[in-house]
């Protein structure tokens, strides 16, 4: 018995093989294509997040931003999952619980390091020195406050930070110091309401302190 072979022409092989790679992707593009879903998705969780923190939702806040967390360093996201980290850190802080907070935000630093430079080191070291101010441990405090001052170039951001250090320099009793610091920050027209308030009530702390009786309201046009 003759076997038969069927004999294919050389148009049909090469379109057989045209329609295989055409259906082959590149792994890089389905790379992309995956991070580029992945990241859309996280952006919404993002955004719910954020609205829970910012409506004082905090258990709901931190759940997610737990998860957001781990969400970012499947995509090897280190400045995401340390800005989730720091929140979680943050709503620690919210609780009383400044030795968790701690924590927390050390281990949002040793994500943010890898990425060299990033906005949030100056909010996670401005955390750090709170932290550490409460527990009054000023050295470390005054080191993370420097810390913080030197990540960022935002003058309303390091002018913030200064009237942190100024209120050190209170708490241990170097009045003179911190008088001169508080009243070269309130001249600066960087300052946020907030901090500016902060920085004329501890300008009237201060003044206390030293038995001076100069006016608060002179300081307010410095």
């Amino acid at each position: 018995m003759k076997l038969s072979h069927k004999i294919c022409s050389p148009f049909f092989i090469l379109l057989f093989l045209a329609l295989v790679f055409s259906c082959k992707k590149d792994p890089a593009q389905q790379i992309q294509t995956v991070d580029r879903e992945a990241y859309s998705k996280i952006s919404k969780e993002l955004e719910v997040a954020l609205a829970d923190y910012k409506n004082k939702n905090f258990d709901a806040a931190y759940r997610r931003f737990l998860k957001l967390r781990n969400d970012y360093l499947a995509l090897n996201d280190f400045s995401g999952a340390g800005y989730a980290t720091y929140l979680m850190a943050e709503i620690q802080w919210s609780y009383g619980d400044y030795t968790g907070s701690e924590k927390t935000a050390v281990e949002a630093l040793q994500y943010l390091k890898k990425t060299g430079k990033d906005d949030n080191l100056t909010s996670v070291y401005t955390l750090l020195g709170t932290t550490s101010r409460k527990a009054f441990d000023y050295e470390n405090a005054l080191e993370n406050y420097k810390n913080a001052i030197r990540y960022t170039t935002d003058s309303i951001e390091i002018n913030t930070v200064r009237n942190n250090i100024a209120s050190i320099y209170t708490d241990t009793k170097q009045y003179k110091r911190a008088l001169e610091l508080l009243l070269n920050v309130n001249k600066s027209k960087h300052l946020d309401s907030i901090t500016k308030a902060r920085v004329l009530d501890n300008i009237g702390a201060v003044y206390f302190k030293l038995n001076r009786s100069e006016a608060l309201g002179s300081t307010t046009g410095a």
